[in-house]
């Protein structure tokens, strides 16, 4: 079995084009599910605001609605696919999901319901897949049925291509992944547990408001991710500038861990992604910034 092959049993796809793309819409595009000058109508947050009111149609075919992330924003969000599936397919569109936060590895967005999904495999190069319409108990979905005859004949067969599939496939890209992922889960646990972090986000804790959302569409953990909100205005810059960054570039600490200061409704806060690192010397190295602010 092939590369290809594997990666789309694992997402349980009909269809997987790979190409080179500087976005997941241009990818979309390029493989020939959305029509030239389509305008792409991204979900604000997670939200379906009126979904009955396509965000854009493809010529009198089946309207799409397209998130954005799978694992998004301030509070990393993760929407009940099902249920915007479901929505969907009742204002007669598909819903196409973004997954290159949690991966093809962390997640099966095709078979919770998403008519589409796209994943960055690596800078440049994206997986598109199309799902099994009518298949594993799925209901017909007009949109992938038109999704998959709307494909081009083939990806791009350049060598970053081939080796980013490869490398998705690869037994030690996924052993690095579970690492990645068990770090968050104990790093989100201290975080959640600290009385000098104001507020804790992470989809595996049971207090996040997605926990059930999450616990359906991820799988072999809840993602790298982990999102921390301070108390005061300058908290997490003075946290972020003792950890060692600046206010204007991401922080990468050794094991591949990076750490981004980020704007939020409620002010500023540190985004983690957690890398193989030792995850107990993280923790060490935060609460000591921690106890100097």
């Amino acid at each position: 079995m092939t590369a290809l092959e594997h990666y789309a049993n694992r997402l349980h796809a009909r269809a997987v084009r790979v190409c080179e793309a500087a976005s997941s819409l241009e990818a979309l595009r390029k493989v020939g599910i959305l029509r030239e000058g389509a305008v792409a109508g991204v979900f604000v947050n997670g939200e379906v605001p009126e979904i009955c009111k396509p965000a854009f149609s493809l010529g009198g075919e089946p309207p799409l609605f397209f998130l954005e992330d799978a694992v998004h924003g301030e509070h990393l969000r993760v929407p009940d696919v099902r249920s915007l599936a479901a929505a969907a397919h009742e204002a007669h569109a598909s819903l196409v999901l973004d997954i290159s936060s949690p991966t093809s590895f962390g997640c099966d967005p095709l078979d919770a319901g998403a008519s589409v999904c796209v994943e960055r495999l690596r800078a440049g190069v994206y997986a598109v897949c199309v799902a099994r319409s009518g298949k594993r108990g799925r209901v017909l979905d007009s949109y992938a049925e038109q999704a998959f005859r709307s494909l081009v004949p083939e990806g791009d067969n350049s060598a970053a291509c081939r080796d980013a599939l490869e490398r998705a496939y690869s037994s030690s890209y996924q052993q690095s992944l579970q690492k990645r992922f068990d770090f968050a889960r104990a790093f989100a646990e201290y975080a959640a547990a600290n009385p000098l972090i104001d507020s804790c986000w992470y989809p595996g804790l049971a207090s996040h408001p997605d926990h059930a959302a999450a616990a359906n569409l991820l799988r072999h953990g809840f993602g790298p991710l982990v999102s921390i909100g301070l108390s005061g205005e300058s908290s997490s810059l003075r946290v972020f500038q003792l950890l060692g960054g600046t206010e204007v570039e991401h922080l990468h600490l050794l094991g591949g861990t990076t750490v981004t200061l980020l704007k939020g409704g409620s002010g500023s806060y540190l985004l983690f992604n957690m890398g193989e690192g030792n995850v107990f010397e993280l923790i060490d190295r935060v609460d000591n910034a921690l106890r100097k602010v």
